[in-house]
């Protein structure tokens, strides 16, 4: 159904932060779902794209290609971020693009995040297609 990849270092959903009674989401939180929404946007319109109805149940996998330390030869990338974190950005930015709502994600494919291979772009697949 929809199947892409959108380069760039991922960026976990960062906690909220609190002033007085506002809270704000931190500023490389929104400056990552911003850019994953534009990218999406571009994605969409070359692929004439259309967004999928309300109520129809989704199946959305994702794999994260982080930056690779440079004194490691680890082939999990076991520590922060989290990939929940990593996932509520660009569930977020599909919603009311590809999507109506993130609540049709029903269930989740494979999901996972790797270190980059020697000359591969960071950033992050999206697959979603449509629950069977």
């Amino acid at each position: 159904m929809f199947d892409f990849f959108i380069e760039g270092n991922p960026v976990p959903q960062g906690r909220p932060r609190f002033t007085g009674k506002h809270a704000y989401t931190p500023a490389k939180s929104r400056a990552w779902s911003k850019y994953v929404k534009q990218q999406i946007m571009v994605i969409k319109a070359r692929e004439k794209w259309t967004m999928i109805e309300k109520g129809i149940p989704l199946r959305a996998s994702f794999t994260f290609i982080l930056p690779s330390p440079k004194s490691s030869e680890l082939e999990y990338h076991t520590t922060k971020p989290d990939l929940d974190n990593l996932i509520k950005p660009i569930k977020d930015s599909m919603s009311g693009l590809l999507y109506h709502d993130d609540c049709q994600i029903v269930g989740y494919g494979r999901v996972n995040k790797r270190y980059a291979e020697e000359g591969e772009d960071t950033g992050v697949y999206v697959r979603i297609d449509k629950e069977s």
